[in-house]
């Protein structure tokens, strides 16, 4: 997949969705090929509630299996925090 086709889909559809909290992706540092995808929702039903019946919930889906190359269980956060403040 394209960095334009991740933008125009993921990017947009998480920046948009009022139930997330932020995002990142970040390639693995063990296995720089492998993408790690983490997305801080509001909470549990900000997105299985409303960002899974969202029109541009399957967009997302198809673009995330085209990036990962497979379809990937995801793991799901919700309240994430720094540990230590001004640490990052």
């Amino acid at each position: 997949m394209s960095p334009e086709r991740f933008r125009q889909t993921v990017s947009k559809g998480l920046d948009e969705d009022s139930g997330c909290n932020g995002w990142w992706i970040s390639p693995s540092i063990e296995n720089p090929q492998h993408q790690i995808l983490l997305i801080n929702w509001k909470s549990v039903d900000a997105h299985h509630e409303a960002f899974e019946k969202a029109p541009g919930f399957q967009q997302c889906i198809d673009a995330l299996e085209d990036y990962y190359g497979e379809f990937v269980i995801p793991s799901h956060v919700v309240g994430l925090k720094p540990i230590f403040e001004g640490y990052l």
